[in-house]
């Protein structure tokens, strides 16, 4: 990478304001009544699926800044000024962050997938909701919302006042219109975006009903109440509903829109090379908060090493770094970098892939009405000739049993404590029931603290010889340059002690992604993820679940059923008795193999320091506009 050189310096601030959100079953909501239509509803349905795949290849979008036209400050709806407003401050200087991985630029929300929309997210667009950093729901593009007594009918009152930033024409301020086209676009047949089938199933089902009740209401009336109402629009989980202007897609068309970024966010699209960087500005006035840092570029750099020497010589102010470089940076000892650290930031689970057993669920085949499937299999997604794949998915089978045999040895052959003391310095803890390390009083409550998969390498070795590898076999270990690749690394050495003979692949994200997409990954891989911000019903629903897009390596109808009954439960209780009975069903299965809970890390160089981001994910950090200049 080049030398990145640029000026820097000041200060800003902005108020958050806390939003109580009530969801009331057989109870009468207090909130006002929404306003009289003064148009005919508009009804949104989802769009039909691309036609051809967006352009993989490097581009670049350069466009002079116009100058910025100034937002109308939105006041909070109960509160009033109780001090004398802070003088306005410009922003100055550039920040410069580096991830292993930053996708390709696509700003079609129908053909967005994870790593495209993710840096989003973050950065040029907004969410409905946002989530504080005790994990509380807060707005962001729809100030409020309320219930009625009945739990069906649920009516939105989105921000006035957020206008589309662009570089590409002037497009005016969200509305109601925005909303319902952004929420088709997900919910399109075929998309890629990781929560398209959640927007279907939640906002746009066959007995829905959203519309459009006036320029900044809209209400969706559904058959059966939902608690989801926020799940899957609420930053800065990795996988949400960004809006984008409807207006712009239909005046410019689908081709021109791929590479136009036009949000309401903090930050505005300048420039991008695909896989190089993203260059944003700061923008003024902002309806929500503008930024301390006139300019923010965010890097693409896959190796380690390279992100190391950038920030050790200041060309970066932060990056994203797996614990041991953090160590190498610890070991310079220099008084002028600070540490961003959260507990238990990242999960670690090694996913066994290739474990299709619901090749029949819907999602895989064309509609009768001639839609085609919205998440088409490959032809080589399901192979049983793998050691940890059973032919039968009866789980009261032989050959089942034979190949959870194969997949517990795996497991058993795993020190995780070993794991946090070499890999994560300490900084963490070994767990065993995926999604749910962030939930102590639950997993006590439920009782699920029997779930282990002690370290017992003897007897690995003991299960594969019953099932038929004495000798082990060999098994693809792909690594993907993030925080989770010292851990698959490690953990292939721990299989190698027992007989098995590990192939590393080394890909950036991207590049693996597809394959997680259409189930024809086959082998090991360590995936990390933040903890859920909310329940681990949100990550089983879009990386265990056969109707979403993506995949991480297994689908079996016995599963399928429990996870449907969790989403249809309304009462609390229930639902978290419904996701123990769950989270036992994978354990006792070995669909996955946790491993442990990893502090993250962040560094922050001279000339920043550190801020407070949102609930949720850390290894992505959130709240850039709120990063200040170093005092």
């Amino acid at each position: 990478m080049s030398c990145l050189q640029h000026p820097r310096s000041v200060v800003t601030a902005c108020v958050l304001i806390l939003l109580i959100f009530i969801i009331a079953c057989g109870e009468e909501v207090t909130e006002a009544p929404p306003p009289e239509p003064t148009a005919a509803p508009t009804q949104v349905a989802p769009t039909a699926a691309p036609t051809a795949a967006p352009t993989r290849e490097a581009a670049t979008a350069t466009a002079t800044q116009a100058a910025p036209a100034t937002a109308t400050p939105q006041a909070a709806p109960t509160a009033a000024p109780t001090s004398t407003p802070a003088p306005i401050m410009v922003p100055t200087g550039t920040l410069d962050v580096a991830f292993p991985d930053t996708g390709t630029p696509i700003y079609s929300l129908r053909q967005q997938a994870f790593l495209n929309q993710r840096a989003d997210l973050h950065t040029t667009h907004e969410t409905g909701f946002a989530t504080t950093a005790d994990g509380q729901v807060i707005p962001r593009l729809v100030r409020d919302w309320t219930v009625d007594a009945s739990g069906l009918i649920y009516t939105m009152y989105l921000q006035e006042g957020a206008e589309w930033h662009t570089n590409f024409g002037e497009w005016g301020t969200f509305d109601a219109d925005d909303f319902l086209f952004s929420v088709g676009e997900v919910a399109a047949e075929g998309a890629p975006h990781p929560v398209s089938s959640h927007t279907r199933r939640i906002f746009l089902c066959k007995e829905c009903a959203l519309t459009k009740i006036d320029d900044f209401t809209v209400q969706l009336v559904r058959p059966t109440p939902t608690f989801e109402i926020t799940w899957h629009s609420r930053a800065p989980e990795s996988g949400a509903i960004s809006f984008h202007s409807e207006d712009h897609f239909n005046t410019v068309g689908e081709d021109a829109s791929i590479l136009q970024a036009v949000g309401t966010g903090s930050w505005e699209m300048v420039e991008f090379k695909s896989g190089d960087f993203r260059r944003m500005k700061a923008v003024r006035d902002h309806w929500r908060h503008t930024p301390e840092f006139d300019e923010m570029v965010w890097w693409t750099v896959f190796e380690d090493s390279t992100r190391l020497a950038n920030f050790l010589t200041g060309q970066l102010d932060t990056a994203q770094f797996t614990l041991d470089t953090i160590q190498d940076i610890r070991g310079e000892n220099r008084d002028d970098i600070k540490y961003m650290s959260f507990p238990g930031g990242v999960m670690n689970n090694a996913d066994l892939l290739g474990m299709h057993h619901f090749p029949e669920h819907p999602a895989h085949h064309p509609t009768p009405d001639g839609k085609p499937a919205r998440v088409p299999l490959a032809e080589n997604h399901f192979d049983c000739g793998l050691p940890w794949v059973s032919c039968d998915r009866d789980i009261t089978s032989e050959e089942w049993a034979t190949a959870r045999d194969v997949r517990l040895a795996l497991a058993l052959a795993i020190d995780r404590q070993k794991l946090v003391n070499a890999v994560a310095f300490g900084e963490g803890r070994p767990f065993h029931i995926m999604y749910w390390d962030s939930f102590d009083s639950r997993v006590e409550q439920f009782g699920l603290d029997d779930l282990k998969f002690d370290y017992d390498p003897e007897r690995a070795k003991e299960l594969l010889a019953q099932a038929g590898y004495p000798d082990g076999f060999e098994i693809t270990v792909t690594l993907t340059g993030s925080t989770g690749e010292p851990v698959a690394q490690a953990v292939s050495t721990m299989w190698e002690n027992i007989g098995i003979t590990t192939v590393q692949a080394r890909m950036p994200y991207s590049a693996f992604r597809p394959s997680l997409v259409s189930r024809e990954a086959k082998g090991m891989w360590v995936h990390s993820t933040g903890p859920p911000s909310i329940e681990p019903l949100k990550r089983y629903t879009i990386l265990q679940n056969a109707a979403n897009s993506i995949n991480f390596g297994w689908e079996h109808p016995d599963w399928q059923a429990l996870l449907d009954e969790m989403t249809e439960l309304v009462d609390e209780e229930e639902r978290w008795a419904k996701q123990a009975e769950g989270a036992r069903w994978i354990v006792d299965q070995v669909m996955v193999i946790p491993l442990f809970g990893q502090n993250m890390v962040w560094p922050v160089g001279p000339e920043i320091d550190v801020w407070e981001p949102m609930g949720g994910r850390k290894d992505w950090l959130s709240n850039w506009d709120y990063v200040p200049h170093r005092q």
